[in-house]
C-alpha cells in the first residue's frame, strides 16, 4: 500500500499532501510534526467471509454478428476460410461480493474521513498502520459494458502446409464499481486504470494476434 499519510509535510523529501489530505491524517491519529514515514509499503491486510453478505443479482445483454463472405472465398483463391465476429455485452452486477481495494479504501479514508471507508483501519501512536480490516462486502454493484470483435482466416492447403491467423480484440467501454460509503456509494471508474498488487488492468482496449501452421 502506498499511505497518503506518509511524509505529508515532505519533510523526507517528498512532496507536501494538500492541505486537506494533512488535517484529515492528524484527525486518523497521524503525528501533526510530519514524522511519520511508511518505510515498509507491505501492510498486512486482514480479510474473510461475512455472515452479513446478500446474494448477487445481475441482468446482462448480448448481441453478435457473425459475418463469413463466401463470395469472397469463392474468388480469391489465397483464401480457404474468412470470418468476422463482433459482440456487443452489457451486464449489471447487483450486490457484487468482493473486498474493496486496500488502496482505494485507505486513498478515500484520507481524503474524506468516511467513517465506512475507515473503520478498521488502527494506527499506533507514531502513525504507522498496525491494523487494516478489508472483509468481504456487498459493494453496490458493477456495470461494465464493450465490444469483442474477432477476426480468423486460413488458408488454403499449400505444399509448405495450411496457416490460420486469429485476431481477437477487446474493446471496454466502461467498468464501473460502486463501493459503500457513509455517504451511501461512491462510483470507481475502472476503465483505463490499473489498480493493486500484484495488478490488476482494465485497458480500454487489448488485442491478441496469433498465427498457427500445420503440415501433414
Amino acid at each position: 500500500l502506498d499511505d497518503p499519510c506518509s511524509d505529508f509535510l515532505g519533510l523526507a523529501g517528498g512532496t507536501p499532501a494538500p492541505q486537506q489530505i494533512v488535517d484529515n491524517c492528524i484527525a486518523l491519529g497521524v503525528p501533526a510534526d510530519g514524522s511519520y514515514e511508511q518505510i515498509n509499503p507491505q501492510t498486512s491486510v486482514t480479510t474473510g467471509g461475512n455472515s452479513e453478505l446478500s446474494p448477487e443479482t445481475s441482468t446482462g445483454i448480448t448481441g453478435s454478428l457473425v459475418y463469413s463472405p463466401t463470395w469472397l472465398e469463392d474468388r480469391a483463391a489465397w483464401i480457404d476460410d474468412l470470418n468476422l465476429e463482433v459482440v456487443y455485452y452489457q451486464i449489471d452486477l447487483d450486490k457484487a461480493i468482493r473486498a474493496v481495494d486496500a488502496q482505494v479504501q485507505i486513498d478515500i479514508c484520507a481524503r474524506t474521513l468516511d467513517p465506512v471507508l475507515c473503520s478498521g483501519i488502527s494506527r499506533t501512536g507514531a502513525g504507522t498502520i498496525n491494523g487494516f480490516d478489508n472483509q468481504l462486502t456487498n459493494i453496490g454493484g458493477v456495470k461494465t459494458s464493450g465490444v469483442d470483435v474477432t477476426l480468423t482466416y486460413t488458408s488454403p492447403k499449400l505444399s509448405l502446409g495450411r496457416f490460420r491467423l486469429s485476431s481477437l480484440n477487446s474493446f471496454l467501454g466502461r467498468f464501473d464499481e460502486k463501493i459503500p460509503s457513509a455517504a451511501g456509494f461512491t462510483s470507481i471508474h475502472r476503465a483505463g486504470q490499473e489498480v493493486g498488487d500484484p495488478e490488476q488492468a482494465y485497458p480500454k482496449f487489448k488485442s491478441t494476434l496469433s498465427v498457427s501452421w500445420a503440415h501433414k
